[in-house]
């Protein structure tokens, strides 16, 4: 039997974006995925961020080693305080050692600030898979400022954020989107004319997978919720363009078996709070901390709602769906939605609200309910439906295929 190549005869991949483990968040899953794909496909990876942990606590290592791949991290703190300004100088020089060193065949970068950092360095072949557009993503965040300080403070980073993103998408020798609506976006956001390559992001199928009634039941306890509920998840971040008002104000509008976990964090918090506490709804939804068990809570519910009007691909939805549920969204179609929901569910799996309202949202959670009860859903279909579509072996692939050059 063959030996397996050793890692100095191995062509070797740098995957990066300023963020990653033990934050949580859809890049840092990517990079986690992508990086483990690229390895058992017989690649050496190098997986770079920064240090930015929010749970200052907890220090985490500038250098990280398993059997898949090896995690290196720059330092993004003065004194105990992030300074982008630092972060990027030691970025700089990390990826410059790097390339210096090793030839890499390519770089996969996640998001726009390490795309330049990359460039910079001398890496030349990079491959950028857009994580979304920051005019689409920022314009939520400047609705919602209170105070002309905050306002402009905002302002000048989505000018600077979406700038830099600008000229990323020119550097790069390849820009990857999601979909057809990111697709979109970037063309007419950043004004860019040249071909986009197309693919999707993966699902891990081994953690994402319906549970068995005994698994269901002792989760749904642990929550205080029994088998007559009609247990509603929310999983993302808690921002203004997830639309989880929607989600929490629909409650009002439902049996009172039917429930809404949230579980996330984000500025809008206090909102919902303060939507829970106007409604009268604090026995019937729960807003619960950011989980590195998100697959708990797929399990233990009926229903997944993504009432997002702003949603470059959304990866919960793959999970979701990969733990069996049925998913309940708004459709793209509708006036003022964004999202490129209608291109990862399919009617066997969903149901999309065609009016952009917390009526049209209720009806549809009821309708769902209805369909889940007269076994339309069926979990091991729905499960098999996302595993079989999304992998992330497809994603290296369809990166990987596209040209054979080096940095």
């Amino acid at each position: 039997m063959a030996k397996p190549p050793s890692r100095q005869n191995m062509d070797s991949v740098l995957i990066s974006a300023t963020g990653y483990f033990p934050n949580i968040g859809g890049i840092e899953n990517s990079l986690y995925y992508l990086s483990k794909s690229f390895s058992e496909k017989g690649y050496s990876v190098d997986l770079v961020s920064s240090n930015v942990f929010f749970d200052r606590s907890h220090h985490l290592p500038r250098v990280e080693r398993s059997n898949k791949f090896r995690v290196l991290r720059y330092n993004y703190y003065i004194f105990g305080k992030m300074n982008a300004f630092s972060g990027y100088f030691n970025g700089f020089l990390l990826y410059r050692k790097l390339k210096n060193k090793k030839n890499y065949k390519l770089a996969v970068c996640r998001d726009h600030v390490t795309v330049l950092l990359c460039w910079l360095s001398g890496f030349r072949n990079i491959y950028y898979v857009l994580p979304g557009v920051v005019k689409y993503q920022s314009r939520f965040g400047l609705n919602k400022s209170k105070g002309l300080h905050k306002n402009s403070f905002r302002y000048l980073a989505y000018r600077y954020h979406h700038a830099l993103q600008y000229i990323a998408v020119r550097l790069s020798k390849h820009n990857f989107v999601f979909s057809d609506e990111m697709e979109k976006q970037v063309s007419e956001a950043l004004n860019y004319r040249m071909k986009l390559k197309r693919t999707t992001p993966g699902v891990d199928g081994d953690r994402f997978r319906p549970g068995n009634e005994l698994e269901r039941a002792k989760l749904r306890a642990a929550l205080s919720f029994n088998s007559n509920d009609v247990v509603l998840l929310g999983l993302g971040r808690f921002v203004k363009e997830k639309g989880y008002e929607f989600a929490i104000e629909s409650i009002s509008l439902l049996p009172e078996n039917f429930h809404l976990v949230l579980v996330g964090s984000g500025t809008s918090v206090t909102d919902y709070e303060r939507l829970v506490n106007r409604f009268n709804l604090g026995h019937r939804v729960k807003i619960l901390s950011p989980t590195a068990s998100a697959e708990k809570f797929y399990k233990m519910a009926d229903i997944f709602l993504l009432p997002s009007i702003y949603e470059p691909f959304g990866q919960t939805l793959l999970e979701a769906q990969a733990s069996g549920l049925p998913v309940v969204a708004f459709s793209n179609i509708v006036e003022g939605v964004n999202t490129a929901t209608n291109d990862v569910v399919i009617n066997s799996t969903s149901v999309l609200a065609k009016d952009l309202n917390v009526e049209s949202l209720a009806e549809c959670i009821q309708h769902a309910s209805r369909k889940i009860n007269t076994g339309y859903f069926d979990r091991h279909h729905i499960s098999m439906y996302a595993k079989d579509r999304f992998s992330w072996e497809n994603t290296v692939d369809d990166i990987v295929s596209v040209d054979n050059g080096h940095s």
